[in-house]
């Protein structure tokens, strides 16, 4: 019974231990879920307190590989956290580099003592920075170190300050010494702490330690020594800066020097002072005392002027005026403007000219009439005094004279000019160099070019054929060098823009002392043309003349030859002279047929005209001239326009046409075009012949329609001749033009012929 009590109450014992047992290890266990989370709240709050610092932090185990680091120095190496664990340096950094960080590493191993190193650092954008970097060990939970923790400071920005205050304070060091200006500290007793090279030399010092400890005011001028000390008492009770004023202060050997002295309280070496600051001004002074006596001389001669002269200033006032100007408007009272002076008004003139000139500062010149009919040139000039005021020189010059004068040149120009333009013959000025200066209207007319084509531009030589220029190349020379040999008129061929070639009869006359001469030129072109038509007219009549003298009596004995030369053909004794005296026939006909073109040259030959159409006369004798270009393998082309009929006789026009037209196969090669036109223009009916030869040469030219004249071998001469008188017959004129393209002939005949 005992027993099994006993054994109850140990089972119940047990049992409570055992509960007891699983409650404190419960509480264990919570403990340490608890201390578990407390931990990672501090790791997290750890985390986060070095993520937060700006500074890049890492940390590294004894080996040297990252255990980790915070988010400055993730982003400035350009690596997550995750990539870096692990890492050594060599990993992150170039070789140069990382030998550099490890045997730091190495050193602060050795001592485990806080290590501060300057170095470079490159972040990721590629730059170096100047860094400094805090090294120490932090230790496991038994006390050991287990590797190394560092911060880096950048401290690029405080490197690149200092050194710009480097710079900064060797230029403004630089600056003072090179300064021409003395430059000084003295404290406000007088004595020097400090003075610039110019300093000495200014004051007659060999050196700068000679004034070094000295007092400034035995430099001072006695007789401004009193002004510089309650200056510096003022500028010591105010602390305001002295402002540049004028003083004399004597160097060591006794020679007074000008000088403007500002001064600036300042602190040096801890303690107030006075920074001095004096520019040398004794050769301003000088320059200005010359100045001065310069301007005087100036209003000296201003005074003595030929012209009214004032000095204006902005507002209005007169500073200065010249005895001309006194003469003429009176002495400038002080206080009175310009306008009360010189033109006697209360209100300024609504457009002042001078005034204008104050906020331009450009110079103007201008005119002005007075109520005396006086003209005045005037001239503004803005300018700066010595104490760089700005005032504007007025100077008016009397060209009421001048002005006459250039009313009556003008008048003078617009007459000779309209005498110019209207002397009914081309005329120009042209110089030494051939330049044509100036044309009028008639020349434009002649040239068929502009003025403004011609002016300036074009030379006499410009309008004159080639063979002509050498001729008149000597003229021109003689002009200029011996003017009595060189002829006054002579004629020329002139050349117009279209290639016209015109007779121009040409008078040049010198315009006195000048080198300028002027020259007319009268076309003569018709009248030369005339002349060769009465030559031609005069030795047709004479060839008629001729032929109405001789032709019977020399037709007659040819008449008698050719009968007994056909006798003599005829008997049989002769048979064998058959083919000289055939000859001897043709030949005979040959004579007569020219004897009888020869007659149809006479002026007085009797012609049967009727009122018939040009364009009738051409389509009969077409077939014949058709066939005569086709057997020289050649075209003709008809443009038969509408026309007028004509008082014509068919017989002559026929040959006149022949005759044309066979002058104008001959001159073409195979394969041409000759072309016959009819056409109306200008109350005239006109007959054209165009081929496509060579043109006609021009000592060819001159002379067309002369009897005899001709280029062929078996020509006699006498074709165009007959053409002429034709045409003179009919009251008809004939006209050529010619290039190397080929001829056309225009017979003009008029509707009342």
């Amino acid at each position: 019974m005992i027993s099994g009590d006993r054994e109850q109450k140990v089972m119940k014992e047990l049992y409570c231990l055992r509960k007891e047992n699983a409650e404190l290890r419960a509480k264990l266990r919570q403990k340490e879920n608890k201390n578990e989370n407390l931990l990672q709240e501090q790791g997290c709050f750890f985390k986060t307190l070095i993520d937060t610092i700006p500074d890049p932090i890492f940390y590294k185990d004894m080996n040297g590989l990252y255990q980790g680091c915070n988010r400055a120095f993730a982003e400035k190496i350009g690596f997550s956290e995750e990539q870096l664990l692990g890492k050594s340096i060599y990993d992150l950094f170039p070789q140069k580099l990382a030998d550099i960080y490890k045997e730091k590493e190495l050193q602060f191993l050795k001592t485990s003592s806080v290590q501060v190193d300057e170095t470079a650092f490159p972040f990721t954008d590629g730059t170096m920075h100047d860094v400094v970097i805090h090294k120490g060990a932090y230790k496991n939970s038994e006390g050991e170190i287990a590797g190394i923790v560092g911060v880096i400071v950048d401290i690029n920005e405080r490197k690149q300050m200092e050194k710009a205050l480097r710079e900064s304070k060797e230029l403004y060091q630089q600056l003072v010494e090179l300064s021409p200006d003395l430059i000084g500290v003295h404290d406000f007793n007088g004595k020097l702490l400090f003075c610039n090279h110019a300093a000495a030399k200014i004051l007659g010092c060999k050196s700068v330690d000679e004034l070094i400890g000295r007092n400034a005011i035995d430099f001072v001028h006695p007789n401004y020594i009193k002004l510089v000390k309650d200056k510096i008492k003022h500028m010591q009770k105010t602390n305001n800066q002295i402002l540049f004023f004028e003083q004399t202060l004597l160097m060591l050997n006794g020679t007074c020097i000008d000088v403007e002295t500002a001064g600036i309280p300042i602190s040096f070496s801890g303690y107030p002072a006075v920074l001095v600051i004096a520019k040398n001004i004794t050769q301003r002074k000088r320059y200005q005392e010359l100045l001065e006596k310069e301007r005087r001389k100036l209003f000296l001669i201003l005074d003595q002027l030929p012209a009214v002269v004032y000095i204006q200033a902005k507002d209005r006032s007169i500073r200065f005026a010249n005895r001309m100007f006194i003469n003429k408007f009176g002495e400038p009272e002080k206080g009175k403007t310009c306008y009360e002076t010189i033109l006697g008004k209360k209100e300024p003139c609504e457009h002042c000219k001078t005034l204008n000139v104050f906020n331009t500062k450009e110079p103007q010149e201008w005119e002005w009439s007075n109520n005396d009919g006086k003209t005045y040139q005037i001239f503004n000039y803005p300018f700066y005094d010595i104490n760089n005021y700005l005032l504007v020189l007025v100077l008016g010059i009397d060209v009421t004279k001048r002005k006459q004068a250039e009313l009556a040149l003008k008048e003078s120009e617009i007459l000779y000019r309209t005498i110019f333009e209207n002397t009914g013959t081309a005329t120009f000025l042209f110089k030494r160099d051939n330049k044509i200066s100036l044309v009028n209207t008639e020349f434009e007319l002649l040239s068929g070019y502009s003025k403004e084509d011609i002016e300036g531009k074009k030379k006499c030589l410009d309008f004159v054929i080639g063979e002509d220029k050498e001729l008149l190349l000597e003229y021109h020379s003689k002009r200029f060098n011996d003017p009595d040999k060189a002829p006054r008129k002579y004629e020329t061929r002139f050349v117009d823009r279209h290639g016209n070639i015109k007779n121009i009869m040409v008078t040049v006359s010198v315009i006195p002392e000048t080198q300028n001469r002027v020259a007319s030129l009268q076309d003569i072109t018709e009248i030369r043309r005339f002349q060769q038509e009465m030559i031609r007219l005069e030795q047709l009549n004479l060839a008629a003349q001729m032929a109405a003298g001789i032709g019977h009596e020399i037709r007659n004995p040819m008449t008698t030859v050719r009968g007994m030369l056909q006798l003599y053909k005829e008997k049989e004794e002769l048979t064998k002279y058959k083919e000289n005296i055939d000859l001897m026939i043709d030949e005979l006909d040959r004579a007569n047929t020219i004897i009888t073109q020869f007659l149809s040259l006479a002026k007085d030959k009797p012609v049967e005209k009727k009122n018939t159409s040009l364009n009738t006369i051409i389509t009969t004798i077409f077939p014949l001239i058709n066939a005569n270009a086709f057997r020289y393998n050649m075209q003709i082309k008809l443009e038969l326009g509408d026309i007028s009929d004509l008082l014509l006789d068919d017989q002559e026009i026929k040959q006149l046409i022949l005759n044309l037209v066979q002058n104008g196969l001959e001159e073409m090669e195979e394969g041409n075009t000759l072309t016959i036109r009819t056409f109306a223009k200008n109350e005239e009916v006109v007959l054209a012949v165009s081929d496509q030869g060579k043109g006609i040469k021009p000592e060819v030219f001159d002379k067309l329609g002369t009897s005899f004249l001709t280029t062929k071998d078996e020509g006699t001469g006498l074709g165009l001749a007959i053409c002429y008188s034709i045409a003179a017959r009919h009251n008809a004129v004939i006209s050529v033009k010619t290039s190397s393209e080929g001829s056309t002939f225009f017979v003009k005949f008029k509707l009342t012929n």
